[in-house]
């Protein structure tokens, strides 16, 4: 029994650590669409991807930046406050000033589009 429960544990380990490094790949590839001016198919890219909130904090909050960024410039909705509240927790302990500075600003957009001042 105690074998049965460690092969799953370690199973649901590797394809959660599977999937985060294909998610890290899609937002590498949207980053590469934003430096050759392609905001439209970078922010695509982005939206494709189903479920951020299982990622790991690191890539949830670089996911959310990006994510953040494209929507302002394309006029977007913003990522939920959740969302940016999560990734401004993680940038705040680990982040740049300019990565804490974007953040802050995305999430009060975020507030301000949920009407939630």
């Amino acid at each position: 029994m105690k074998n049965a429960i460690l092969l799953f544990i370690l199973f649901c380990l590797f394809f959660s650590c599977k999937s985060n490094n294909e998610i890290s790949i899609k937002i590498k590839e949207a980053e590469e669409l934003i430096r050759i001016e392609q905001p439209d198919s970078a922010f695509a890219l982005l939206e494709s991807i189903t479920n951020p909130d299982v990622l790991n904090d690191k890539i949830f909050a670089h996911f959310c930046l990006i994510y953040a960024g494209l929507s302002e410039q394309l006029g977007e909705d913003m990522p939920f406050v959740p969302q940016m509240e999560r990734a401004n927790a993680y940038y705040e302990k680990h982040g740049s000033a300019e990565e804490k500075m974007n953040c802050l600003l995305y999430l009060g957009m975020s507030y301000e589009e949920e009407t939630d001042f």
